[in-house]
């Protein structure tokens, strides 16, 4: 073995092209048994490794020059290590949890699994046989990223840049304390049942992500937005579960959504084809809501928007709500080929309007409290369920229905209703009620 100390490696001065320990095969270390154990050291040259296993054991620097570590089994790095670029390659494990290793570019290699809990790299490149786990203490640029295990990238006040296409079948797994960006143009695939988990404190730039499982992205004090040129989708997967503390503005290809948006700015969704809309929670202040897709929307689960100016606008081929959609104070607007409601739909400050192509299906209440509901399609009819209910409480505004063949079951307001029909208007109601209470009908 080669123990090397402080006032052995001083007797090096500046000078030579390189320092080399260790016998090199080919282009890495040979097949020896020899270990080589570094102590608190310093060069003016650039050095390298090689050894069956390589043990920094203190500070090491390489003043404006670069460290290269290549082992036969592992390299620990258990000290600060700082050079302007750092190269580290293993056929088995690479190792750092101590110190800190500060360079521009830190490239690592090992076929078997690589961890790094303090890295301080202006450029990052990296391949593991194994899995992959790195913590980052200084803003960073991944340029090259593979690993045959689980890739778990992690942060502490740093914010990271994706700059490389990166595909994984075992999962990927961002934790940023700071903000993550993928580069324009950039793609980060999963493949079979691999997770797509990406956090962060601060905003979240996406290019491309494509999944075949369920992805789960969030924001906790910032926003998660399109950094794609083009109108290719964003995000491309079966299921998102996307949170967000200050707007989402995103192009997806996906089968559901679940949706959080919770302290300001707007969430717009353009959608590829179908979506079902599954727990959308929105709050906060200024958030309004705005799908706009060439396929069918579903609201599966209860959507919410309790935001200061609140909007609810979709445009869709065709809309279906199987499940509560309520909005606190703003607007809520809905174009579609055809229209079925199963469940409520509220505003307490804002006007509802709902404007189709062919056929309106209203099995459950539109309710408002303010502003004014108006329901209307071009070539079809309207058809309001027995003892369904379109109500105006306690507000003088107007509720207007346009259409062909109109069932009536009631409508409700102090202000004015307005029917206006190409075809048939009819009592659909079993009871004796009143189909329309109103103070002017037209």
């Amino acid at each position: 073995n080669l123990d090397l100390t402080a006032t052995e490696l001083g007797k090096l001065s500046d000078g030579f092209s390189k320092i080399v320990f260790g016998k090199v095969e080919g282009t890495h270390a040979e097949n020896t048994t020899n270990n080589i154990k570094i102590y608190e050291s310093s060069f003016a040259d650039n050095t390298e490794f090689y050894a069956n296993n390589i043990t920094v054991n203190g500070a090491l620097t390489s003043t404006a020059n670069d460290i290269l570590f290549d082992s036969r089994a592992t390299t620990s790095l258990l000290a600060n290590v700082t050079a302007t670029n750092i190269s580290v390659y293993s056929l088995a494990d690479v190792t750092q949890n101590g110190g800190t290793i500060t360079a521009t570019t830190l490239n690592l290699s090992a076929v078997s699994d690589i961890t790094f809990d303090g890295v301080n790299a202006t450029n990052f490149n990296a391949t593991s046989g194994g899995n992959l786990d790195v913590n980052f203490v200084g803003n960073t640029s991944i340029n090259s990223l593979g690993a045959s295990g689980t890739i778990g990238i992690s942060s502490i006040g740093a914010n990271v840049v994706l700059n490389t296409d990166t595909s994984n079948s075992a999962g990927v797994v961002f934790d940023i304390n700071g903000s993550l960006t993928m580069t324009d143009g950039r793609t980060l695939t999963t493949t079979g049942v691999a997770a797509t988990n990406l956090n962060a404190t601060g905003n979240i730039a996406i290019s491309k992500l494509v999944s075949s499982s369920t992805m789960i992205l969030k924001s906790s004090n910032g926003a998660i937005s399109d950094n794609l040129t083009g109108n290719d989708a964003n995000i491309t997967t079966t299921s998102l579960n996307i949170s967000s503390a200050k707007g989402i503005n995103l192009r997806t290809d996906i089968g559901t959504l679940e949706l959080t948006n919770t302290i300001s700015g707007d969430v717009a969704i353009i959608e590829k084809d179908d979506i079902s809309l599954n727990q959308i929670t929105i709050s906060g202040s200024d958030g309004a809501f705005d799908l706009t897709t060439t396929g069918n929307t579903i609201v599966s689960k209860t959507f919410s928007n309790t935001a200061t100016d609140g909007d609810f606008t979709v445009n869709s081929a065709n809309f279906i709500s199987n499940d509560l959609i309520y909005i606190e104070s703003g607007d809520i607007s809905i174009s579609s080929a055809n229209y079925t409601q199963n469940k409520d739909i509220t505003t307490d400050l804002g006007s509802i309007t709902i404007t189709v192509i062919n056929d309106i299906v209203q099995n459950a209440d539109i309710l408002g409290r303010a502003g004014n509901i108006t329901l209307g399609s071009t070539s079809g009819d309207i058809n309001m369920a027995d003892t369904t209910t379109t109500n105006l409480s306690n507000f003088s505004g107007t509720i207007s229905y346009g259409g062909k063949n109109i069932k009536l079951s009631k409508l409700s307001t102090d202000g004015v209703v307005s029917i206006v029909s190409t075809g048939n208007i009819t009592d659909i109601l079993s009871t004796e009620d009143a189909n329309i209470t109103s103070n002017t009908l037209n």
